[in-house]
């Protein structure tokens, strides 16, 4: 009778893990989006579009444990890395020409850290839990003092907030299911 109430404990608070990841995957799709909008020139909008999407689909590759990828996961990640490199190169260059090009590298750079963050917030590692962490913070830094101010003039701050709150919530969920499933012995980071 205990291991039955445990089990269904467990899969209780691992439906509200995958909650909280979907709540946070919600935010980042729909900051994406506003950093598209944000960046105002086609070319820059095009590459950043082409940066998280490359990005987001090789984690959902990973996520989907795809044989191509789990077999050659160094090279695969490897050329991930340098397309990513290349594309934010040439945005950086091009938004050199209108004069934004700190802006796209901030955007383009905390898009990066807030997938990866996306991707790690249900690990049980505790380094990869950490890397999560770091990169929500690094986000949420990088949208407080860069994204807000330029979107709160342009969209309003109802809208402008709704990623930033959606994603904190999403992490927010996730941490305190893990510390509630640490505290009934249900999770033990590795």
């Amino acid at each position: 009778m205990v291991k039955k109430y445990m089990g269904i404990l467990a899969k209780r608070e691992m439906f509200l893990r995958f909650i909280g990841a979907s709540i946070f995957l919600l935010g980042l799709i729909l900051s994406i989006i506003l950093d598209i909008y944000l960046i105002k020139t086609l070319a820059s909008s095009i590459t950043l579009f082409l940066i998280t999407s490359f990005l987001f689909s090789f984690i959902l590759c990973l996520k989907f444990e795809l044989r191509f990828i789990r077999e050659n996961y160094t090279i695969s990640s490897l050329s991930i890395v340098i397309f990513l490199i290349i594309l934010m190169t040439i945005g950086f260059i091009y938004s050199f020409l209108k004069s934004r090009n700190l802006v796209f590298l901030f955007i383009s750079s905390s898009n990066i850290l807030i997938i990866i963050s996306w991707h790690y917030s249900l690990a049980l590692y505790k380094k990869k839990k950490l890397i999560s962490i770091v990169g929500y913070i690094l986000y949420s830094t990088i949208t407080i003092f860069l994204r807000l101010r330029k979107l709160f003039s342009q969209i309003g701050p109802i809208l402008s907030l709704l990623p930033l709150i959606l994603i904190t919530c999403g992490m927010v969920v996730i941490l305190i299911t893990e510390l509630r499933m640490k505290r009934k012995d249900l999770l033990n980071y590795l």
